[in-house]
């Protein structure tokens, strides 16, 4: 028993039926499309304008350290001061009592006077 009704004019509802293959296909050019987009967005992002290290500009000194108040990682913010060179003045200083002048760094071991003019600005003076 067939209880639509059938009439003569077009129907004005388009069902659309696709088959798997098609559906696969579909979903295919999609995903394609996406990666290119990706790719597309990496590319731009990638090729950036890249900076010569060496060359870029640096910020001004900001701080500096108080070698006869300092911790060992505050000794070691102050570039070519490792750990084992923070440890040697924080053990000088316990030792020897406190630094009455910069130049007296020069009797922890490992500081010279190279060392030590690489150090100065990044010290608060002693005076």
């Amino acid at each position: 028993m067939n209880l639509t009704k059938q009439t003569d004019e077009p129907s004005t509802q388009i069902r659309w039926r696709l088959s798997n293959q098609h559906q696969l296909a579909i979903a295919l050019l999609a995903a394609i499309a996406i990666a290119a987009l990706g790719a597309g967005y990496g590319w731009i992002a990638w090729r950036g304008e890249q900076v010569d290290v060496d060359q870029a500009q640096r910020p001004p000194l900001t701080f500096q350290v108080d070698v006869n108040q300092a911790a060992v990682g505050e000794l070691m913010a102050v570039p070519s001061v490792g750990p084992k060179m923070a440890e040697a003045i924080i053990e000088h200083r316990s030792l020897q009592g406190p630094f009455e002048c910069l130049e007296q760094l020069q009797d922890v071991p490992g500081v010279g006077p190279k060392k030590l003019e690489q150090m100065r600005k990044y010290l608060v003076p002693i005076e």
